[in-house]
């Protein structure tokens, strides 16, 4: 069975250097992907000999072919994947799932405000989705839309 090598991206982010930490530390190979170069978390956590340890590529994870190589070359076994795609307009597509059964509300068309009452897990999932949406906009100011499904209830 091959050693096991992870690919952390997003590896100088907060939660990138303390997966790299954690896996440094416990002696596991690391490579650590990330478009910045700013060590500034890693120098927080490990020593400059700790880091040495440590296989560190700048690259762009929308770039499949640095990705595909930085994977290649280091035999990459698992992929820890942290990194966040900073984007200027995000559409997000929701689910009818997030509201309750057609007996549960007054109308036959289901209006976009309706209240939100998920029955099921992924209904659940998919309201938290929305929550994240709205708050990403909010932060970011991006061109964020929500997008569901309208149903009869006919």
């Amino acid at each position: 069975m091959p050693e096991a090598v992870y690919f952390v991206t997003g590896s100088m982010g907060c939660l990138g250097a303390w997966t790299l930490y954690h896996l440094q530390r416990t002696g596991k190979r690391a490579i650590g992907f990330d478009l910045s170069a700013d060590r500034a978390r890693l120098h927080l956590l490990l020593s400059p000999e700790a880091q040495n340890d440590l296989v560190l590529r700048q690259g762009d994870l929308t770039d499949f072919a640095q990705v595909r190589s930085a994977m290649a070359e280091n035999a990459v076994t698992h992929v820890i994947h942290l990194a966040a795609l900073q984007v200027r307009h995000v559409t997000y597509a929701s689910s009818v799932a997030v509201y309750s059964n057609a007996s549960d509300y007054p109308y036959c068309l289901l209006p976009h405000d309706a209240p939100l009452m998920p029955r099921t897990l992924y209904g659940v999932y998919k309201q938290a989705n929305e929550g994240t949406a709205r708050l990403y906009w909010q932060d970011h100011g991006s061109a964020a839309r929500r997008c569901v499904h309208t149903r009869s209830t006919v």
